[in-house]
């Protein structure tokens, strides 16, 4: 089976490029990066491996696969010894390595080959590092970088197999998966991946291992897991940003364009302008009760002043 690395990494020396390091040619590579950058974030403060499968126009992404280094090199321990990875595992500022891999199947291509959606590549964790790793190594010490288009990457396939059965809770557009279980992520996968293959008009995608605190509603996934909290407590999160999605907590020492809300209406008064009568006539409903005494006393003084005088 014929599928299309789709990845996304620093070299030693380069930062990532939203046109990624490696890519199918035809890919929307603006869409496709929102969905691997919520895969990525905060990564290290999870288990350090996430699971992703989702469809950008004509390709379906599946066994994407966002890892931390420092976490994939220890949960591959023991299957390295003939593995060439030590040197491609920081950068030049001694960061580890944060990457996501994915491998583009073109639904066209697969649905002509496998009407039945029965078949899926055949692909572990340890030959993803090693197709990573194939691809990296090109560039990975040069000053700059360019993204590499694939011509594809030949795959066994494996019957299509998956016994699992959701159990969920929806907020919103987003479904959050109860019963994710890290040890079962590949079958988990392929049902998601048949899913997208099955509803070319739906918008099904789905990444596994979110913190709550990066849970968001205009999160690009529409079905995720939670990695630090169960799912009664995240929906609990979400609530209030379903209820304020328009609100913006903003200073009151900030005068851009975006006026504080607050329960008076107050003159817009942006940096470098000039104050106004008008301004100045609005003001005086919000002066404060200490200020109008302090200024009724001014007053008194300087008419005694001029009397005794």
């Amino acid at each position: 089976m014929k599928v299309y690395p789709l990845i996304y990494s620093r070299t030693k020396f380069v930062d990532y490029i939203s046109s990624f390091l490696v890519r199918p040619a035809d890919i929307d590579y603006t869409k496709a990066v929102r969905y691997v950058n919520t895969a990525i974030e905060d990564i290290k403060y999870t288990d350090g491996i996430r699971y992703a499968v989702f469809s950008v126009g004509d390709y379906v992404i599946y066994n994407g696969t966002a890892c931390y280094m420092p976490r994939l090199i220890e949960k591959l321990s023991g299957n390295l010894n003939e593995i060439d990875y030590q040197e491609y595992q920081k950068d030049n500022a001694g960061r580890p390595l944060v990457f996501f891999i994915g491998f583009a199947i073109k639904k066209s291509e697969y649905l002509k080959e496998f009407p039945k959606i029965n078949f899926v590549p055949k692909i572990d964790l340890l030959k993803t590092f090693e197709i990573y790793l194939e691809y990296v190594k090109k560039q990975f010490f040069e000053p700059n970088t360019d993204t590499e288009i694939t011509e594809g990457y030949e795959l066994k396939e494996i019957s299509y197999i998956s016994d699992f059965t959701p159990n969920f809770k929806e907020v919103d557009r987003i479904t959050l998966l109860k019963n994710y279980d890290a040890k079962n992520y590949q079958n988990i996968i392929n049902y998601y991946f048949k899913q997208i293959m099955e509803n070319p008009d739906k918008d099904i995608s789905f990444v596994s291992d979110i913190l709550s605190d990066d849970v968001k509603l205009s999160v690009p996934y529409t079905i995720l897991s939670v990695a630090d909290s169960p799912v009664e407590s995240c929906i609990a999160k979400l609530r209030p940003q379903q209820k304020n999605t328009q609100s913006v907590q903003i200073p009151l020492d900030c005068f851009d364009d975006v006026q504080p809300h607050q329960s008076q209406p107050q003159p817009e008064v942006r940096q470098g302008d000039d104050l106004n009568v008008d301004n100045l006539r609005d003001e005086k409903k919000t002066i404060p009760m200490e200020s109008s005494l302090i200024i009724i006393i001014v007053i008194i003084l300087i008419i005694l002043i001029i009397i005794l005088s």
